[in-house]
């Protein structure tokens, strides 16, 4: 199964390099189209593909191989992104989330059909002042 998240990641990165290397506003312009080709798939799984995205873009900028799910997931959420995640590959992810129920979100994950692996060490989205990113705990779950 292919990670669509990955794919739009690789594409995206494709697209960022071009509209740097634009001399002029037509090859501007060809770059946003590459852009919005890379995350045309994410778009029509809906609002939890827009989620995951959102987090597993930011992931991949700060260094982290797997989706790194750190903010808010609201419980009802869960079944949703999960089917997603499953969906479109994403085998193991970590989660950093510190909001107060967090432990549950992680304890409706294993409920979806994660398994809670461990903890490990990720990258956050958040930089000291020399710009690298910050570590934090999180816990490790992959697919049954």
């Amino acid at each position: 199964m292919k990670n669509i998240f990955e794919e739009a990641y690789q594409k995206e990165l494709l697209a960022i390099a071009a509209f740097d290397a634009a001399k002029n506003d037509e090859e501007k312009e060809e770059a946003r189209k590459l852009h919005y080709e890379a995350i045309a798939k994410i778009n029509n799984f809906g609002k939890s593909a827009i989620h995951i995205w959102r987090e597993y873009q930011s992931s991949r900028e700060h260094g982290n191989l797997n989706l790194n799910l750190s903010e808010v997931i609201w419980d009802e959420q869960v079944p949703e992104i999960v089917a997603c995640m499953k969906a479109n590959g994403i085998e193991r992810f970590t989660f950093s989330a510190t909001y107060t129920e967090a432990i549950k979100t992680a304890w409706l994950f294993q409920q979806e059909g994660y398994v809670l692996e461990g903890f490990v060490e990720v990258n956050s989205r958040y930089t000291d002042a020399y710009g690298n990113s910050e570590k934090v705990p999180a816990l490790q779950f992959r697919v049954k």
